[in-house]
């Protein structure tokens, strides 16, 4: 018997799932016109006609349903405390009920196997890299992407945001391919999945230079997955990745920041063709000194008055502060609590899917659940990304499909 009240359900096909995938995440807004309420609309419509009238909720789902009415009306009280009715701050989080609620209806209703969901958000992610690339390619391309991700500002040379305005963004969702790509490699032996990883670090090299520092650690920590799993060749492998990539990411720092500016003229040098490079970088990158720019991320206001916060946005860019300045320290915890208890479940599942032999896919999906909140909460640092329009969604799919999957998995 089905968990979730639709008996005989036919699996989605891979090309409507990653059609799915793609509208909640990319597909947010045509020409500035925001499409996430219709877009949900359409697939909860679309999945109550297939299921015919028969959608069911479920007591696993009723707990975050919880947190979100808890988050909401703490946000209100404090937009009413300070006479500040900025709605946007509570926005955000409904906003996160609706596409919650949306998701859960989809996947419930549908037979979506964890293999179907790792090959869909590769394709999707497929295409992001695929943008990245035409933008630098050809730089036209730019006012074409721009209807769909809304960027409205000069577009800069090396440099390519995708699918979305970001490029601090864009580069995260590569490095969730990555490791994506790689894991499922590690556990499948497909070489398609590490074709693809290929591609998705050529990408990254071509969005932030945060992104690409956290190419490098994530790399580290595959490599000691790839050990555990008794694949020591691939760590091998890896490891020589590793040392190539770090050995381009030193290179792009120094040309690209006010660091060591002896090594800078020493590799100019030596490898003269990257004058023209080294150029474009300086218009495309802010030229900070390194001490600068991370002093200018970190920053903790210290008054009595952002306990429960002040309704308002922060004067800088890093998310965390920005949830403070709305909703204090206390909501803070409440909401860094929700990306923690999601993380620390993964983990365990992961445990429970190896001891247990499990579906290796699902094993993939913890795996993949797990970084996509770790990197959320680490890249609050740099800018909002928790409850973010795409990231939020992209973590629920996958929770959700353990979720719904761990009592029937599928070959």
């Amino acid at each position: 018997m089905e968990p979730y009240g639709i008996k005989n359900k036919k699996e989605v096909s891979l090309l409507e799932l990653a059609f799915f995938i793609f509208t909640m995440i990319f597909f947010v807004q045509f020409n500035d016109i925001d499409l996430r309420i219709i877009i949900c609309f359409f697939w909860i419509i679309k999945s109550i006609i297939f299921a015919k009238g028969h959608v069911l909720l479920n007591k696993k789902i009723t707990r975050y349903y919880l947190f979100f009415l808890v988050i909401i009306s703490y946000s209100l009280i404090v937009l009413y405390l300070n006479g500040n009715y900025n709605f946007f701050i509570s926005f955000r989080y409904i906003r996160a009920v609706l596409t919650f609620t949306t998701i859960f209806i989809y996947l419930s209703v549908h037979r979506i196997s964890p293999r179907s969901l790792i090959n869909a958000s590769l394709i999707v992610f497929s295409i992001h890299s695929s943008v990245i690339l035409l933008q630098i390619l050809f730089p036209n391309v730019e006012q074409y992407t721009s209807l769909i991700n809304g960027y409205s500002k000069k577009a800069l040379e090396l440099r390519g945001n995708g699918l979305v305005s970001g490029y601090d963004f864009a580069g995260t969702y590569l490095n969730i391919a990555i490791f994506i790509a790689i894991i499922s490699y590690i556990k499948t032996s497909k070489k398609i999945y590490f074709l693809l990883s290929a591609f998705f670090i050529v990408g990254v090299f071509m969005t932030s230079r945060v992104s690409i520092i956290v190419t490098v650690v994530l790399l580290i920590l595959l490599v000691f997955i790839a050990l555990k799993n008794g694949k020591k060749l691939l760590s091998l492998f890896l490891i020589g990745t590793l040392s190539l990539v770090s050995f381009g990411v030193v290179i792009f720092l120094v040309l690209s920041m006010d660091i060591m500016p002896g090594v800078r003229n020493f590799i100019l040098q030596l490898f003269p063709f990257l004058y023209d490079t080294y150029a474009d970088m300086v218009h495309s990158y802010a030229n900070y000194e390194i001490k600068d720019t991370i002093m200018s991320q970190v920053g903790f206001p210290y008054e009595t008055k952002y306990i429960f916060g002040i309704a308002e946005k922060a004067p800088t860019d890093p998310g965390y502060l920005h949830t403070i300045y709305s909703i204090g320290y206390v909501g803070l915890l409440v909401v860094y609590s929700f990306y923690v208890y999601i993380f620390i479940k993964c983990l365990r599942n992961i445990k429970q899917t190896f001891l247990l032999k499990q579906n290796v896919y699902l094993e993939i999906i913890n795996y993949s659940t797990a970084i996509i909140a770790l990197l959320t909460i680490t890249m609050e640092i740099k800018l909002s990304f928790m409850f973010s329009t795409g990231m939020f969604e992209l973590m629920i799919i996958f929770f959700l499909v353990n979720i719904i999957n761990k009592e029937r998995i599928l070959q």
